[in-house]
């Protein structure tokens, strides 16, 4: 367990802890195996032929709602059941959720369909912003997204985000607890629609990608990553972080994994498998995040490429050169292919032109020629360099007359010499390497000033 990865990631506000169904418990035994029990009994007493097996709780909800004539009325009854039976723990100690009170975790996921967590981060004398979310009900998000415009700015230690992924009990037919209601689930938001997908405000603090680390960190407690539905869940929630992944965390044993489970978890998403017990984890963490922070390394500057869409291929095969300084932390990069589904193009755009501190416009005939780009993008980062709050560093990829442009009169202009294009270098490859150097030795110098605070 590399506990300084983790407990940096917090500290840098780049963790997303995720509570999974199971995570509950009370006197030892789950939440959610007490609420199938008890919807079950409800069932029983509707249809006395009912299965006598009641602890899976999603053919118990299943079984329940298909005993009433009508949906509003199943939806009435079971909205009653949750409500009573969650009323119950109002005041009980849920020992996962008391651990997670204690730390300064900031983005948390539940996949409950209560609010109990909330409730106790209120007796840690914490605020959460609590939100909540409805797979068939577009205007319900649409409502839940306009109410997050300032998380940026209300996000804090005492003061974390609470995400309800599936549903909340008080809207019964938002909750995703049966297999068909799972699939549906999946099926909406991995459309990635912007009527049909997660509040935008929102998800962008779960599936941003690190501004402040080379990765992100996730911790899973609670989840059973044999479930069929979790290699989707996973993707939904982002495996879009590049060619460096995120850090996975569980605590579920690897002895408790079937098949392939464990090989296409760690594969593919990074995931560390580190035994079920998840109080003790947490009770480390808490110890482990006690201890003095090491002296952190230079602190990664911001990174922006502007190019060209149809200059596509220039970019990576510029970033791919990059990849040495992002590894190293000296840099974070970001374009335009980072946004995620959902946000706003421009507006993300012009966010980071004020937050990078190292502007790289690739030149092309494709970027002289978009009007766009001169007279919206290029005047403030040129202004930034003027002003020394930034330096607009242009790489002439191929020939065009750069020469009559403001470009041509930066000292920063790549390659060197002046107005010499990438392509008619005679070796590309070194051509590259040399730029990347100067790059390098701009962020150098940009590290004896002061790092202004990172866009997120």
């Amino acid at each position: 367990m590399n506990w300084s990865e983790i407990t940096d990631a917090i500290r840098c506000d780049e963790c997303v802890l995720l509570l999974g169904p199971h995570a509950a418990t009370y006197d030892g035994e789950s939440l959610r195996t007490l609420l199938a029990e008890r919807i079950h009994r409800l069932l029983r007493q509707r249809r006395p032929d009912a299965p006598a097996d009641g602890t899976d709780l999603s053919a118990a909800v299943r079984d329940f709602l298909k005993s009433f004539p009508e949906n509003g009325e199943a939806l009435h009854a079971l909205r009653q059941a949750m409500s009573d039976f969650y009323r119950e723990f109002d005041n009980e100690p849920i020992p996962v959720y008391e651990a997670v009170a204690r730390l300064p975790f900031k983005y948390i996921i539940n996949t409950a369909p209560d609010d109990l967590l909330v409730k106790t981060l209120r007796t840690r004398h914490k605020t959460p912003l609590f939100f909540d979310f409805h797979f068939d009900n577009p205007e319900y998000n649409l409502v839940q997204n306009r109410q997050a415009l300032n998380l940026e700015t209300e996000i804090a230690e005492d003061a974390p985000l609470v995400f309800n992924l599936l549903g909340h009990y008080e809207r019964p037919d938002s909750l995703v607890l049966t297999d068909a209601a799972k699939l549906r689930f999946l099926e909406i938001v991995l459309q990635h629609e912007k009527e049909a997908t997660l509040p935008a405000n929102i998800a962008f603090f779960f599936n941003k990608r690190p501004v402040r680390r080379h990765r992100k960190a996730f911790v899973f407690l609670g989840f059973d990553f044999n479930e069929w539905h979790m290699r989707l869940f996973m993707h939904l929630l982002g495996s879009r972080h590049g060619q460096v992944l995120p850090q996975s965390i569980t605590l579920q044993g690897e002895d408790a994994l079937q098949g392939d489970v464990q090989r296409f978890f760690t594969d593919n998403f990074n995931m560390h498998f580190a035994g079920p017990d998840a109080l003790g984890f947490l009770t480390r963490l808490g110890q482990e995040l006690e201890t003095p922070a090491p002296a952190a390394p230079p602190a990664s500057r911001e990174l922006l490429l502007l190019y060209h869409p149809a200059d596509e291929a220039l970019r990576v095969e510029l970033e791919k050169h990059l990849a040495l300084l992002r590894r190293e932390q000296l840099v974070a990069v970001w374009h335009e292919e980072k946004v995620m589904p959902g946000e706003d193009v421009t507006a993300s755009l012009h966010a980071h032109l004020q937050s990078a501190q190292l502007i790289v416009p690739l030149v092309t005939a494709n970027f002289l020629a978009d009007d766009r780009m001169f007279t919206e993008i290029l005047p403030g980062a040129l202004e930034r360099h003027r002003a020394e709050s930034a330096v607009v560093a242009p790489v002439l990829m191929t020939p065009c007359l750069v020469e009559d442009t403001p470009l041509f009169n930066l000292l920063t202009l790549q390659p060197k010499p002046r107005g010499k294009a990438l392509s008619q270098k005679p070796d590309r490859e070194q051509a590259l390497t040399a730029i990347v150097s100067e790059l390098r030795l701009m962020l150098e110098k940009l590290n004896h000033k002061p790092v202004p605070n990172a866009a997120v």
